[in-house]
C-alpha cells in the first residue's frame, strides 16, 4: 500500500524561524527496580522525530492543504510522504500530523503551524 504524497502544489517548505525539531527521538522506556539504577530499553525500532512546522499560503494553496488534511489524510491520522529538510538537502520522507493543525490569517496569507513526525527511512 503506498502512502499519499503531500500536494505539488502546496508549499512544503516551512517558514525557517518556525522549523524546529521538538523531540530528536523516541523516548526510551524506563522501569524503576527496587534497588539500583532504572532499566531503560528503547521504546521503538524505528526512528523517528518531531518537528514544528509552519507555513504561509495563499488561499488557494490553504484549499489543496485543507482538502489533503481532511479527505485524503482522513482528518490528519493517515502518514504521508513530503520532502524534508534533513541538514543538507529536502528528501522524501514519511510524515504523520501530530494533532490538529492550527490555521490564522494575520494578513494577505494563511499561516498555518502544525507538529509533524518524520520518520527517518532507511
Amino acid at each position: 500500500m503506498s502512502l499519499p504524497v503531500w500536494p505539488a502544489t502546496v508549499q512544503h517548505r516551512p517558514r525557517r524561524d518556525a522549523f524546529r525539531m521538538v523531540e530528536p527521538h523516541v523516548a526510551p522506556h524506563e522501569t524503576d527496580m527496587e534497588g539500583g539504577t532504572p532499566r531503560r530499553r528503547p521504546r521503538a525500532t524505528v526512528t523517528r522525530q518531531l518537528f514544528a512546522f509552519a507555513w504561509d499560503w495563499e488561499d488557494a494553496e490553504f484549499g489543496l492543504f485543507h482538502t489533503f488534511y481532511h479527505v485524503t489524510l482522513a482528518q490528519g491520522s493517515l502518514r504521508f510522504t513530503m520532502p524534508v529538510f534533513d541538514g543538507s538537502a529536502y528528501a522524501a520522507r514519511t510524515c504523520q500530523f501530530k494533532g490538529m493543525y492550527e490555521p490564522h490569517r494575520p494578513g494577505k496569507f494563511w499561516r498555518v503551524t502544525a507538529q509533524l513526525y518524520v520518520w527517518r527511512d532507511a
